[in-house]
């Protein structure tokens, strides 16, 4: 949401939020537009293998960022290269 809502409108995002709360969040690709916008979101959760390297270096180990998960985001801006697919479904809810 936080990515999102600069975009939106009060209501719409209003309306997002409502939404993601009431379905821990499923189905925000379709409530956020983006379905019908024909805007493909990432299958697997992506990360950035310098940040990986990073992150392990500096708190002991690495964590998922939210940047790389975002529709239509293929690069790190912190590294400029390109993202990696884990083996982690984004979809499936555990």
């Amino acid at each position: 949401l936080p990515f999102y809502s600069p975009f939106l409108a009060r209501e719409a995002r209003d309306q997002l939020a409502e939404a993601m709360q009431a379905t821990n969040g499923l189905n925000f690709y379709h409530h956020a537009g983006f379905v019908q916008a024909g805007i493909a979101y990432p299958t697997h959760l992506r990360y950035c293998p310098m940040c990986k390297i990073e992150d392990q270096d500096r708190v002991g180990e690495p964590y998922w960022h939210r940047l790389p998960q975002v529709p239509g985001v293929e690069v790190c801006p912190q590294h400029q290269v390109f993202l990696e697919s884990s083996s982690i479904s984004a979809r499936k809810h555990y």
